[in-house]
């Protein structure tokens, strides 16, 4: 067998062997922006994890990451958002911690399951 064809046959075996496994995932969710909205998006998924993502009860959930002093503010359109002031690290800034519930998630590295 020539060398060709040893390649043909290495890439149709690789073929034949990985065809099967994919990857399922949700489609990517095109609303992203890193510029700050004067109207931003509504969250999805019914707001997910995230306590009071609209900041419509204060900052009641959020806390500092890093040494920052937090206030919540209104815009002139009516939008809610938070600042981070007096803050000394480039990081320092509003967070929240997550918490995920073991058995109603599960991480299949690469999609193989």
């Amino acid at each position: 067998m020539t060398n060709a064809g040893k390649s043909n046959l290495l890439l149709l075996l690789c073929t034949c062997l990985f065809s099967g496994f994919e990857v399922i995932a949700p489609s990517y969710d095109y609303t992203a922006s890193i510029e700050c909205l004067e109207n931003p998006h509504k969250p999805q998924y019914g707001g997910g994890i995230i306590v009071n993502p609209e900041l419509n009860h204060g900052l009641r959930g959020w806390s500092t990451f890093g040494y920052a002093k937090l206030q919540h503010r209104d815009s002139q359109a009516g939008n809610k958002f938070a600042v981070a002031r007096n803050r000394n690290q480039p990081h320092a800034g509003i967070s929240q911690k997550t918490y995920l519930q073991r058995t109603s998630f599960t991480h299949s590295p690469l999609g193989y399951k």
